[in-house]
């Protein structure tokens, strides 16, 4: 249930004596109760994003392009907290796939640990970039 927020000009507390009951009608939340005889209503706006508020778009303003927050934030090196450069992810990838380098090892945990270590990045980070989740930008030699 979504939570509905009221900004207080007078605190009112009600019990079920009171009978509250709260309705939405067209954009407008209702609060009515009853004590000792008189009725007491609170309306408010309904500021929560709700279908009654959209307007139907036309498909032509449907496909008007979006900006996405990817594209406002620096990639790769560029970025302030980038510990690779993009020389350090193409010898990433060409030693993870380098059969000398990697006869040395067991299994691929082994050689992601080992290029993990070397590089002072965490083992999951070269993994992503071996198998082109991150740093996708940067082409395969």
């Amino acid at each position: 249930m979504n939570r509905i927020e009221f900004r207080p000009i007078q605190l009112l507390s009600f019990t079920e004596a009171d009978q509250p009951n709260i309705t939405l009608e067209q954009g407008v939340w209702t609060l009515v109760a009853n004590r000792n005889g008189e009725q007491i209503m609170i309306t408010a706006p309904d500021t929560r994003k709700s279908l009654y508020k959209a307007q139907p778009v036309s498909h032509a303003r449907q496909v008007k392009k979006k900006t996405r927050k990817t594209d406002l934030v620096p990639r790769g090196e560029n970025h302030p907290k980038a510990k690779l450069t993009e020389n350090d992810v193409r010898e990433i990838r060409n030693l993870f796939t380098d059969p000398d380098y990697r006869s040395e090892f067991d299994c691929d945990h082994q050689v992601l640990m080992d290029l993990s270590r070397v590089y002072g990045i965490h083992y999951t980070t070269v993994y992503k970039i071996v198998n082109n989740v991150s740093w996708r930008h940067i082409a395969n030699d």
